[in-house]
């Protein structure tokens, strides 16, 4: 999980919070122009046509790309409409990706990735030396939808509020 032990007192501490805190933080911020959730997703199979990695992305609220202020992408950014139940799955990946896989073909967008065997539509490509919010040490080649987990993992109780699993991020409003 996101949890690390505390070296001097063996105290697990975390930066994370459940999908209803985040929901509650989102509906209650008066000051922020943006609450925004994303949450890490190491070790994924990651195929397309016939080529295969173990690759590293991010589940992001519908908001991300938008609250982050990412302009210049190919394609689109993921929005609030893919991050609903039921939507279509939708993926946007990392212009080293596009770079790796694609060798930046625009046609690129509209093809299949499968993570881990689902299916996702490529959307969009994030502007190169986007790597993400979850830091340096962490770059992201893919986003999908933070509605899209219960897909991944079955049975989880990541939707239930004990879980405590998103990291989540404000943008301050103007004044």
């Amino acid at each position: 999980g996101n949890s690390d032990e505390d070296e001097k007192t063996g105290v697990l501490q975390s930066t994370s919070f459940s999908l209803l805190s985040f929901e509650r933080i989102r509906s209650a911020a008066r000051t922020l122009s943006a609450v925004f959730a994303f949450a890490p997703m190491s070790n994924t199979n990651l195929r397309v046509d016939n080529y295969a990695e173990i690759a590293h992305g991010q589940l992001v609220s519908g908001n991300y790309f938008k609250a982050l202020g990412i302009h210049g992408m190919l394609g689109r950014p993921l929005d609030e409409a893919d991050d609903r139940a039921g939507a279509p799955p939708a993926v946007v990946i990392s212009d080293a990706l596009w770079q790796r896989r694609f060798q930046r073909d625009p046609a690129a967008l509209g093809k299949i990735l499968l993570l881990n065997g689902l299916p996702f539509t490529i959307v969009g490509v994030t502007p190169a030396g986007f790597t993400g919010a979850l830091g340096f040490a962490f770059s992201s080649d893919f986003a999908i939808p933070l509605s899209q987990q219960a897909r991944f993992y079955p049975g989880d109780e990541k939707a239930q509020p004990w879980t405590w699993w998103v990291r989540i991020m404000g943008r301050l409003d103007t004044g």
